[in-house]
């Protein structure tokens, strides 16, 4: 024992009742919000904006920011805006839906795969966090800003919560599917 306090996740401290519960509710609001997401996204995808909102996330300059706002008419715009609003929920349900997922995984092993699961918990709410800085710089983006700090900004959280959030669904398939080590006779 190295002295060092266990890392632990609030997800498996409830009770299994409770953390159904709220796996259920996370993942019904993220796929309701998911829909609602990709249904504002449509008008937003455009010659600058192949990728409608993930390009805008994603832009990283001045430039590439001005090019996707240009083609974006006032209706996309709207859509753009609403999007980001929603976005600020979007994050607690797709987060708390991951976590809840990487708390499960990690019940179920034990030494570094475990303690890797539990930080990833964690990680998905970060992700969240990440998230909403991102849309902030973009919110700011969005009216107007001419600042050239907030692309490469608003693509930086954007990159982070991506790579958080890769990692968990990474290491919740890595649970599934790398069978356990036999225990030693």
């Amino acid at each position: 024992m190295t002295g060092e306090p266990a890392v632990t996740d609030p997800i498996s401290s409830l009770a299994p009742r409770t953390r159904r519960r709220v796996a259920t509710v996370a993942w019904l609001a993220t796929i309701s919000l998911t829909v609602a997401l990709a249904l504002l996204d449509v008008p937003l995808r455009t010659d600058s904006a192949r990728h409608g909102i993930l390009s805008f996330e994603l832009a990283g300059s001045r430039e590439a920011v001005d090019a996707i706002l240009g083609s974006w008419d006032p209706h996309a715009r709207v859509c753009a805006a609403l999007g980001l609003g929603l976005d600020f929920l979007y994050p607690l349900a797709y987060s708390t839906a991951l976590a809840s997922l990487c708390a499960w995984a990690a019940r179920r092993r034990a030494g570094l795969w475990h303690a890797v699961g539990v930080r990833l918990v964690w990680g998905q709410w970060l992700a969240a966090a990440f998230d909403a800085l991102e849309n902030l710089a973009l919110i700011g983006l969005l009216l107007g800003s001419s600042s050239t700090l907030l692309p490469p900004l608003a693509a930086s959280f954007a990159a982070l919560k991506f790579v958080l959030l890769l990692a968990g669904i990474l290491y919740v398939a890595g649970v599934l599917l790398v069978p356990r080590a036999a225990p030693k006779q």
